[in-house]
C-alpha cells in the first residue's frame, strides 16, 4: 500500500510538503471568535491545536490573520487536511493573504 495521507513524510523520511514550514514568528489566527497561535505554518497552509469545536477533513473554515498588536485583521479561508493523532487541525490556505506573506518576508530576512 502507499502511504498514509496523514502523514507528511514520505519514505526514506523525506517531506511530502512542497514549501518550507516556519515554527517563528507564529502568527495568531482568529476564528469564530477564538484565538490560535501557530504550531508551525508555510506560506500553503498552517497547524494549530485545541480547535474549539470537531472539524473533519474537507471542512471549510473562514478565519483571519490578527496583526499589528490585535489592531488589524486580515481574512483568510482555508480547509481542514488533516486532523493529527495529537488533534491538532491542519489547513491549507485556500486565499493567500498579505499577512502571510509579510510574515514570509520577515522570516527570510526581506524588508
Amino acid at each position: 500500500m502507499g502511504q498514509e495521507k496523514s502523514d507528511p513524510k514520505l519514505a526514506g523520511g523525506r517531506e511530502r510538503r512542497q514549501r518550507p514550514r516556519h515554527v517563528v514568528p507564529r502568527l495568531t489566527l482568529r476564528f469564530e471568535g477564538h484565538n490560535y497561535k501557530t504550531t508551525d505554518w508555510s506560506i500553503g497552509g498552517f497547524r494549530i491545536s485545541d480547535f474549539h469545536r470537531p472539524v473533519r477533513p474537507g471542512d471549510r473554515l473562514e478565519g483571519r490573520v490578527v496583526t499589528w498588536g490585535g489592531l488589524k485583521q486580515e481574512a483568510f479561508e482555508a480547509d481542514v487536511v488533516r486532523l493529527s493523532p495529537e488533534g491538532e487541525v491542519c489547513c491549507r490556505f485556500l486565499t493567500l493573504i498579505r499577512a502571510v506573506l509579510r510574515a514570509v518576508d520577515a522570516r527570510l530576512g526581506r524588508p
